[in-house]
């Protein structure tokens, strides 16, 4: 069984054992759309359960839906939805590995492009694909193809300046 799946259980039993009801229904569902994805996944031959990469695309799905209606929500004025949605955030921000910071981020962007010698965006996939492999759970790839392609067009204005383009 995987660390996250492990996580998610431990916590489950916890809340159930401290009868906290909110934090348990939040839990379950969260598990159920795991048991869900083992289920549709056992014919891709995950027998024994999907990896915790896939769980943690769940995770990372479910967080960014309620990102999105808890805006819907105070944009409506349903501050009481709205906060629901924000506590249920905060329970699947406690099951997800830490992600990089920004600062985190940039750095090893610009190692894997130093690294492979990447020096304009026509090698964006294999930046990409290098971070994937090297900090797989750690990277939001919305925030990382952003700062690829920025760190990538930076070095072709900085190529084209030194040959006096």
């Amino acid at each position: 069984m995987g660390q996250v799946r492990e996580k998610i259980e431990e916590a489950l039993n916890n809340a159930e054992q401290g009868d906290n009801k909110d934090r348990t229904a939040v839990l379950r569902l969260i598990n159920a759309a795991v048991h869900h994805k083992d289920f549709t996944e056992r014919s891709k031959g995950y027998l024994d359960g999907i990896p915790d990469a896939v769980i943690i695309g769940i995770l990372r799905h479910m967080r960014r839906q309620r990102l999105e209606s808890s805006k819907h929500f105070e944009e409506h004025w349903r501050v009481d939805l709205a906060a629901r949605d924000r506590f249920e955030i905060s329970v699947i921000d406690e099951l997800l590995p830490r992600t990089l910071s920004q600062f985190e981020h940039q750095k090893a962007v610009e190692d894997i492009i130093n690294e492979i010698g990447a020096t304009g965006i026509r090698d964006r996939g294999r930046v990409i694909k290098a971070l994937r492999v090297r900090y797989s759970e750690q990277l939001d790839l919305d925030r990382t193809g952003r700062l690829v392609n920025d760190a990538l067009c930076s070095t072709l204005k900085q190529s084209v300046r030194r040959q006096g383009v």
